[in-house]
C-alpha cells in the first residue's frame, strides 16, 4: 500500500488511539460486571447487564476524551526529530523539565489519573461512589447536612498522585523509542503476546506508589481534606482516615491498588498499541526516474530514507529496504535497473547515498563522542598557525617577496588610517583571546563544569538509541552488494564496493574504540541494558555484513581499488576468518 507522509501518521496513530479507547471500554464493562454481579440471586445476576445499557455506559466518554489527549502527547513524542530528545548539559536538563510539552504531559497524566479513579469509584458500591454523604446524627449533633465521603476523596486524590508519580518516574526521564520486532507478525498476535505480560507488570508496579500514597496521606492527609471541605462547603466526616486502623481498611486498600493498576495498564497498553501500529512494515515504491517534490503524490523509498526530520518514516523506509534486499528479488531488480531514457542508475545512487549518509554520520558522531574531536581541534589549530610560518619562510628565502613586503610596510606606514585599523583589530584579537581564556578557566571549576559541562555518556546513549537505521543500512548494502553478483546485469552496485567496505570497516573500528573506552560503563538499570543490547546488535550486524561481502567477493578482492592497504589487510582477516 502506498502512503503519503501525512496519511501514514494520521491513520496509524488514529488506529492506536481508537484501539486504546476500545480496550478501556472493555475494561469498564468487565469492572461493572464484577462489582455488581450476584451469583446467588437471579435478578442480581442479570443486574450488571442492565447496568451496561443504562447511563453507566456513558462513563466511557470522559475516559475516551482523556485517552485522546494522551494519544496526542504520545504522538508528538514519536514525531520529534532525534535531536529533540537529546540534552547534553545538566542545566539544560533542569530547564527542559519545565518545557511546554512536559507541562502539558503532566496535566494530562494527572487528569487521566483523576478520571480513572473518579469513574471507576463512581461505578463501585455505595460506600465510595459519591464524594458527599448525608451527615448522620452521630456525625452532626444539631442538624443534618452534607459531609465529605473521605473514602471517595482518598481514592480520587490517589489517582492524582499516581498521575504525578508516573510522570516523574516513567515519562520525564524515559527515552521514548520504538522497538521494532525482529520478525514481522500480525498486530493481533503481537498484542496477545504483550497483553498478559503488561497485565502482570501493572499489578506489581501498582504496589509501590499505592503504599507511598498511604504513607503520605497518613502524615499530610488532613491538609488537602481541610482545604477541600472549605472549598466545597462540606462538613468533615466523623470517622477520619487519620489512624492506621481506619486508613488501612482492606476494602479501601484493594480499590486503591486496583485503580492504580488500571491506570498503569492503560498507559502501558497505549505505548504497546503505538509501538505495534507504528512499527508495522510499510511498502514504499521505487522509482527509476527523477521527479520534483511537487509532483510526488506518494512517498517513494528514496524520499523515506531521507526523512531525518520525521524519524518514524525514515525507520520504516530502512526497514523496508532491509527486508527487500534479503527476500524480495522483484523489488531488488528495480534497484538495479537503469533509467529510460538516459541509462542512469538513479534508484541505486539515491538509495545507496542515503545509506552511506546515515552510516557516515553515525560514525562521525561516534568518533566525536569517544575523543576524536580533540584531535580534530589540535589539527585545526595547527592549520591556523601554518600560514604565519609560511609567510616567515617566504620572507627569508625570497628577495623579491622581501622587497615587496618592505614596500607594503612603507605604504602602510604612510597611511595612518590603515595603521590605526590594524592596531584596533590586533587589540580586539588580544581581548577575545583573554576573554576566551577566562571563560575556559571559569568553566573548568568543579561546580560550573558539573552543571554546564558537556556530558559524553548521554551522547553515546542517544546514538545507540538511534542505531536502528544504521543496522538496516549496513545489512541492506551488504545483501544488495552480494545479490548483485547474480542479479545486477549492469554492475551498478559493484561500482560502490570499495566505498561500502571502507564505510563498514570505519564503523567497525569506531565500535571497537567504544568498547575500550571507560566512558561506556555497564550498569544494571534498564536504560544501560538497552544501550548494551543496541551496541552489541550493531557490532554483530557490521561484522556479519563484512563477513558476507568477504565470502562472496573473496575471488575478486584483488580487483577492487581500495583507499589504502590498511583496508585490504583488515578485509583479508575477514576472508581468512581471523576476525572474532
Amino acid at each position: 500500500m502506498e502512503f503519503s507522509t501525512k496519511d501514514m501518521h494520521v491513520w496509524r496513530m488514529t488506529a492506536a488511539v481508537s484501539w486504546s479507547i476500545l480496550f478501556q471500554f472493555m475494561f469498564l464493562c468487565l469492572f461493572i460486571i464484577i462489582t455488581t454481579i450476584d451469583v446467588w440471586n437471579f435478578d442480581g445476576f442479570l443486574a450488571p447487564f442492565h447496568s451496561l445499557f443504562s447511563s453507566k455506559c456513558f462513563y466511557i466518554i470522559p475516559l475516551a476524551v482523556v485517552i485522546f489527549f494522551q494519544g496526542i502527547i504520545c504522538s508528538r513524542d514519536y514525531l520529534k526529530p532525534p535531536k529533540a530528545h537529546f540534552i547534553s548539559q545538566r542545566y539544560l536538563i533542569l530547564i527542559s523539565l519545565f518545557s511546554y510539552q512536559n507541562m502539558a504531559a503532566l496535566f494530562v497524566h494527572i487528569l487521566l489519573g483523576f478520571t480513572v479513579s473518579f469513574v471507576y469509584s463512581s461505578l463501585s458500591n455505595d460506600r465510595i461512589n459519591s464524594i458527599s454523604v448525608r451527615c448522620t446524627s452521630g456525625e452532626l449533633n444539631f442538624y443534618d447536612g452534607i459531609c465529605l465521603n473521605e473514602k471517595k476523596f482518598f481514592l480520587v486524590l490517589g489517582g492524582i498522585w499516581i498521575g504525578f508519580y508516573t510522570f516523574i518516574t516513567d515519562y520525564i526521564f524515559q527515552s521514548r523509542t520504538l522497538n521494532f520486532p525482529p520478525v514481522q507478525q500480525h498486530k493481533f498476535i503481537r498484542m496477545q503476546a504483550a497483553f498478559f505480560s503488561c497485565l502482570k507488570n501493572s499489578t506489581i508496579k501498582a504496589i509501590v506508589p499505592s503504599f507511598l500514597f498511604c504513607m503520605l496521606y497518613y502524615f499530610k492527609g488532613n491538609t488537602p481534606r481541610s482545604y477541600f471541605c472549605s472549598f466545597a462547603d462540606f462538613y468533615p466526616p466523623h470517622y477520619l482516615l487519620d489512624t492506621l486502623f481506619t486508613l488501612f481498611d482492606q476494602e479501601l486498600m484493594i480499590f486503591l491498588w486496583l485503580f492504580t493498576a488500571m491506570y498503569l495498564l492503560m498507559l502501558d497498553i497505549m505505548v504497546i498499541l503505538f509501538n505495534i501500529h507504528l512499527t508495522e512494515r510499510a511498502y514504499f515504491p521505487i522509482t527509476t526516474y527523477l521527479l520534483p517534490s511537487a509532483n510526488k503524490q506518494f512517498l517513494f523509498l528514496q524520499d523515506a530514507l531521507a526523512k531525518f526530520d520525521v524519524p518514524i518514516i525514515q525507520h520504516l523506509g530502512f526497514l523496508d529496504l532491509a527486508l527487500l534486499s534479503e527476500f524480495d528479488s522483484q523489488r531488488r531488480a528495480e534497484l538495479f535497473t537503469l533509467s529510460q531514457p538516459g541509462g542512469h542508475p538513479h534508484s541505486w545512487n539515491a538509495i545507496s547515498n542515503e545509506c552511506f549518509k546515515v552510516i557516515d554520520k553515525f560514525t562521525e558522531e561516534l568518533d566525536k563522542c569517544i575523543g576524536v574531536s580533540q584531535v580534530d581541534e589540535d589539527e585545526s589549530y595547527q592549520d591556523f598557525t601554518k600560514p604565519q610560518i609560511s609567510d616567515h619562510h617566504c620572507y627569508q628565502h625570497s628577495y623579491r617577496l622581501r622587497n615587496l613586503s618592505v614596500k607594503i610596510n612603507r605604504d602602510s606606514e604612510s597611511s595612518p588610517a590603515t595603521t590605526l585599523q590594524e592596531s584596533y583589530e590586533r587589540l580586539i584579537k588580544v581581548y577575545q583571546k583573554w576573554l576566551n581564556d577566562k571563560v575556559q578557566a571559569f568553566c573548568k571549576k568543579p561546580v560550573i563544569a558539573y552543571f554546564f559541562g558537556e556530558l559524553s555518556e548521554p551522547k553515546i546513549k542517544h546514538l545507540l538509541f538511534q542505531s536502528h537505521p544504521v543496522i538496516w543500512a549496513v545489512e541492506s548494502l551488504s545483501f544488495l552488494t552480494c545479490k548483485s553478483l547474480k542479479e545486477d546485469a549492469f554492475g551498478v552496485a559493484q561500482k560502490d564496493l570499495s566505498k561500502t567496505i571502507d564505510s563498514f570497516l570505519h564503523l567497525k573500528n569506531s565500535l571497537d574504540k567504544l568498547q575500550k573506552q571507560s566512558i561506556f560503563i555497564k550498569k544494571s538499570n534498564k536504560l544501560d541494558l538497552v544501550d548494551i543490547q543496541m551496541k552489541n546488535a550493531l557490532k554483530f550486524s557490521v561484522k556479519q555484513s563484512i563477513y558476507r561481502i568477504a565470502v562472496y567477493f573473496k575471488d575478486y578482492i584483488k580487483d577492487v581499488n581500495f583507499s589504502s592497504m590498511d583496508v585490504l589487510n583488515q578485509l583479508l582477516n575477514f576472508i581468512d576468518f581471523k576476525e572474532v
